[in-house]
């Protein structure tokens, strides 16, 4: 079953996701980029804001630029997962990148999601295809299809459905959890169900106007949700 995935940045906006039918909450801050990580009070606060139950999930930023944090370990208490992308990443610096981000005991690795990036030219990064081997090889349990620089395109304008229906085959068969994201919208809904990705991630497509950063709308989340189930 594909689960909803509400990017937020401030309590306000988990709770209103949640009303909507987000499955998981996840909190970023779009404001530092595709993957911007919040402020760690910012990330305590929304899971104080929230059930104990939810599910709940932290940008990180970009692997490259990770730096181990003496308190991100206890602001990331009861989140179940943690996304790093890999901008500027090759195939050489990857294993460095991974291992460098778990050195902070916060995060654990069944629970580390790398985002790989459509636009992986504009991202200097690694082809996604590539990705389902390197997430086997390093054991990594959850990828995610971005795309770096929100300039209006979306997912879909950088790779094909052939391609993403390639790399859902691939993961299944390795036991990864596909996720999807980047500047989708409900004209791609058709596609998405075609995919049946473990995740669809949004923010931008449940936003004021459709824009990220502005804030979400319920009504927005409600229509998403309804579409995918």
């Amino acid at each position: 079953m594909t689960e909803l995935l509400i990017s937020v940045r401030n309590p306000s906006e988990a709770i209103t996701a949640l009303e909507g039918g987000a499955d998981w909450i996840d909190v970023k801050e779009p404001d530092n980029g595709a993957l911007g990580k919040a402020s760690n009070e910012t990330l305590v606060a929304v899971a104080n804001a929230l059930p104990l139950n939810t599910k709940l999930s932290a940008a990180l930023g970009e692997a490259g630029e990770f730096k181990i944090e003496n308190n991100l370990s206890s602001a990331l208490q009861g989140y179940k997962l943690a996304k790093i992308g890999i901008s500027n990443t090759s195939k050489l610096t990857i294993h460095q990148f991974i291992m460098n981000v778990l050195m902070n005991p916060g995060i654990k690795q069944d629970r580390l999601a790398i985002a790989a990036y459509a636009d992986h030219g504009r991202a200097s990064s690694i082809n996604p295809l590539d990705m389902p081997y390197i997430c086997k090889n390093e054991d990594i349990s959850y990828l995610l299809i971005d795309t770096y620089l929100k300039d209006g395109s979306g997912l879909l304008d950088w790779i094909s459905l052939t391609l993403l229906l390639e790399l859902k085959k691939e993961c299944a068969a390795n036991n990864i959890n596909l996720a999807l994201a980047g500047s989708l919208k409900p004209k791609d809904i058709p596609h998405l169900l075609v995919l049946g990705p473990n995740l669809i991630g949004l923010r931008g497509s449940v936003c004021v106007n459709g824009a990220r950063k502005n804030r979400v709308e319920k009504h927005l989340v409600e229509q998403w949700a309804k579409s995918i189930k």
